[in-house]
């Protein structure tokens, strides 16, 4: 097995990954002399364009060269300094290379700071995005909006949640203060560069890893996309458009980012509408299939799964509230054409996983229209999947008693470990606790409302039970390594079990951490960790520690930093892969990687990243009326502000 690379790979691999604003890699004393000429020449007399820095009448890579020499002191002015400001933030620096760059070679279609030609539904958008974090050891980020000169269209209206936390902690140690520099000496990267980078880097697979349809590729390198991360792409696009020229890490504009909402939600309304025809191709009553090539037709055996098309509709209606227009019009009917009482018993007043074609192993229940067979198995247990599942179906039919039973249908058992009382899922893994947060804020919320639906099950608090099950994720990894450190080598050094790829490629679905109902209460886990899930996290327990743990201590913050800053080899171009393992041999640790991205796990880390940071996935999601109307069906004492078109 390979041992750890010497120290000189750290300091490569940092280097081939900082943040281009830090560092633009061209040939610069070839371009110094033209520059150098260029301005010779150049008319500083008028007004430039944006980029054009030597008042030359055009914007190029000349220009880029002139605002490094400028920045680095080289010279001490330019003909047309205040032309190089291209992303409007006050300041000439590499960021604004970085954009005349790319405006050099077509890779944007304008500037930052530039106005935005007409486009449709453009007119009078505002930006949803509040800062409401100042992450630990970073300078106070300034509430990011969008600025006056890029229109972008309206929002139906925008939710800040407020994120006030209710428990009293005790300190019981006392922490070092972060360093300036990394053990290796180089300039340590700050929390929000840092945080900015792994959000950016996981946005970057979203955009880039996509059949031609536009829909998100399952793994890297997979010949089909999936339902799910198509999804957690629509959500990712918003992010992407609003923090466009923030700096060099963001690079889609919001003109590509609507468009790329509007390939994807084209194609799925063609292929919804091909489904009466050829449902054994295109899936049935609106839902697609779970895995899909790139003309929309079923990926192998795939399944039609109602959770993976849940996240898919999601992803729909928060880029519609953000887009609007012929967007937000494409993602409602597309969500209207979904026909949740297909998948939904009601001598139980739950609903199916899964529907097939046909009638295979695990696939035994006749469907309503005796077209193919429905899945044996129903969502009969907590996992934030059926809480999605559920509250999608309420919001299609607010009127339909069954689906309000739904959220109370199965058992809410709770169960306990290192102080942390949870009504857990099936195998603890930690995605079941978070994947519905990146859309519904449970904290604003509050607990749901049973006896309305006439149950007599417990009422659960949504937020507080994934902050226990978060923290109790956290506190067996940690109890494991203390009792077994030679076996789980890994857990002194990450946290957060949840479903991965392995590094030898094995898919381990079932990981998981106390509390458990499967096999006794024992969890399923090999020291595997996978990163995401201590870094979705964020806004659930970034804020607010766990038991035992400092005031104002970020655990996800302080893990994150662990991972770039002891494991060299992890991460990649778009950021942690999906797993590492550190095994003692002879003595020695050696570190296992996997060598895949995953479009889900990516996915979910850039929404709640972003949701920490901004709340805008929350923001724009909770805006849907009819989202709305079924949060206030099922909990009605949630802080919501007051709707308003």
């Amino acid at each position: 097995m390979p041992e750890r690379e010497p120290n000189n790979s750290l300091n490569q691999f940092r280097e081939r990954f900082k943040p281009l604003g830090r560092r633009v890699a061209f040939p610069l004393s070839s371009i110094i002399l033209a520059a150098t000429a260029a301005c010779t020449s150049g008319q500083a007399a008028g007004e430039a364009t944006f980029g054009d820095v030597n008042c030359s009448g055009q914007s190029n890579s000349i220009d880029a060269a002139l605002v490094l020499q400028r920045t680095a002191g080289l010279v001490d002015s330019l003909a047309c300094e205040d032309a190089g400001d291209v992303n409007g933030d006050d300041l000439l620096n590499a960021v604004d290379a970085a954009l005349i760059l790319q405006k050099d070679a077509g890779l944007i279609d304008r500037f930052p700071g530039e106005k935005d030609p007409t486009a449709t539904n453009t007119a009078t958008r505002t930006a949803t995005r509040t800062s409401t974090r100042i992450p630990t050891n970073t300078p106070t980020r300034t509430p990011t909006e969008t600025p006056t000169s890029i229109p972008t269209p309206t929002l139906i209206p925008t939710y800040i949640p407020t994120r006030t936390s209710t428990v009293t902690y005790t300190p019981t140690f006392t922490r070092t203060p972060t360093p300036t520099e990394t053990p290796t000496g180089e300039p340590r990267l700050t929390d929000e560069e840092l945080i900015d980078l792994t959000e950016s880097q996981a946005a970057k697979y979203l955009w880039e890893r996509t059949l031609p349809n536009g829909f998100v590729k399952d793994t890297e390198f997979s010949q089909d996309a999936s339902i799910a991360a198509t999804g957690f792409g629509l959500a990712s696009l918003p992010v992407m458009a609003e923090r466009y020229g923030e700096n060099a890490n963001w690079t889609v504009s919001p003109l590509q980012a609507e468009e790329r909402a509007r390939q994807i939600l084209d194609n799925a309304l063609s292929y919804q509408n091909q489904q009466t025809s050829n449902p054994e191709q295109f899936g049935k009553a609106g839902f697609l299939y779970h895995f899909l090539n790139q003309d929309g037709r079923r990926s192998g055996e795939s399944e039609v799964s109602t959770v993976d098309v849940a996240l898919f509709l999601a992803g729909a209606l928060t880029a519609g509230q953000y887009f609007g227009g012929d967007i937000q019009t494409k993602a409602n009917e597309i969500f209207n054409n979904v026909d949740w009482q297909y998948f939904f018993d009601s001598t139980n007043d739950r609903f199916y996983h899964a529907w097939k074609p046909t009638c295979t192993s695990g696939f035994g229940v006749a469907a309503p229209d005796a077209d193919g067979c429905l899945s044996n198995q129903q969502w009969d247990r907590p996992t934030d999947e059926i809480i999605l599942v559920n509250l999608l179906a309420l919001a299609k039919d607010p009127n339909s008693e069954g689906f309000k039973r739904s959220l109370y249908a199965w058992p809410r058992v709770v169960r306990s470990y290192g102080g942390y009382d949870v009504v857990n899922s099936y195998f603890g893994s930690l995605f079941t606790y978070i994947f519905a947060h990146a859309f519904f804020d449970f904290e604003s919320m509050r607990s749901d409302n049973p006896a309305g639906a006439g149950s007599s099950v417990q009422s659960v608090n949504w937020f507080e039970n994934s902050w226990n099950a978060a923290c109790a994720n956290r506190q067996f990894v940690k109890d494991q390594y203390l009792s077994n450190s030679s076996r789980y080598n890994t857990y002194g050094f990450g946290w957060g079990l949840s479903a991965a790829y392995r590094p030898d490629g094995t898919y381990f679905g079932d990981m998981g951490a106390a509390p458990v109902e499967v096999d006794g209460g024992v969890p399923r886990h090999d020291g595997t960790v996978p990163p995401y899930g201590a870094i979705s996290t964020f806004p659930i327990i970034g804020d607010r520690p766990c038991l035992n743990e400092s005031e104002g201590v970020n655990l996800p913050l302080e893990t994150l930093r662990n991972y770039w800053e002891k494991f060299d080899r992890l991460f990649g171009q778009y950021g942690p892969h999906d797993s590492f393992q550190v095994e003692l041999s002879g003595g020695f640790p050696v570190q296992r990687y996997s060598s895949k991205y995953v479009g889900i796990d990516v996915g979910i880390e850039v929404l709640m990243l972003e949701n920490w940071r901004s709340s805008l996935i929350n923001n724009l999601f909770m805006s849907h009326p009819k989202i709305r109307e079924a949060v206030n069906i099922q909990f009605p004492d949630a802080n919501l502000p007051a709707h308003t078109e």
